[in-house]
């Protein structure tokens, strides 16, 4: 699992505009913990990562669903530029 308290959440930035930004497709995904579902409304980075996040859950789980992105211009997982291959 990924380490969510890494997460940085910019306050104030719009769901919407970060989304389109950063190439994002918002979702509705169940709880890993009581099944509710939740859906990813709150814009957060990590290091050269960007993407959204779904609210803590009623039932106490702070590991809700997250989606995410390298930023443009940072290397990515398949990038060769990331290891020396």
């Amino acid at each position: 699992m990924f380490n969510r308290s890494r997460f940085l959440f910019p306050i104030g930035t719009d769901p919407q505009r970060w989304a389109e930004r950063y190439d994002l497709t918002p979702f509705t995904g169940p709880c890993s913990d009581c099944g509710a579902m939740l859906t990813t409304t709150l814009p957060f980075v990590n290091g050269d990562l960007a993407g959204l996040a779904a609210p803590g859950c009623e039932c106490g789980n702070e590991n809700t669903p997250y989606c995410m992105i390298a930023k443009p211009g940072a290397p990515d997982i398949l990038s060769a530029e990331r290891y020396d291959v």
